[in-house]
């Protein structure tokens, strides 16, 4: 799933790093982007979300005061379709 937003980002337990967080996105089929995810959350912890990162690219934006990049992670639970 390629994660274009994350909804609720204020939900995260900032005391246990727990996490249900709405998504948008497009599922990703044969290397190439597909049709766009509804519906969908992704849960976990935040300790574990950041170990599992594997890639982080150089694509790093500005979105308002804010500033991301990119990331390849591994082992996220997701429901939803």
């Amino acid at each position: 799933i390629y994660v274009t937003e994350l909804l609720g980002l204020h939900t995260i337990n900032p005391v246990s790093g727990e996490f249900s967080i709405g998504i948008k996105g497009a599922r990703i089929s044969g290397g190439a982007t597909g049709g766009a995810v509804s519906g969908m959350t992704i849960a976990g912890n935040m300790k574990d979300f950041m170990m599992n990162i594997d890639l982080i690219g150089n694509d790093f934006k500005y979105y308002g005061s804010t500033g991301a990049c990119s990331l390849v992670v591994r082992d996220v639970a997701a429901a939803g379709s």
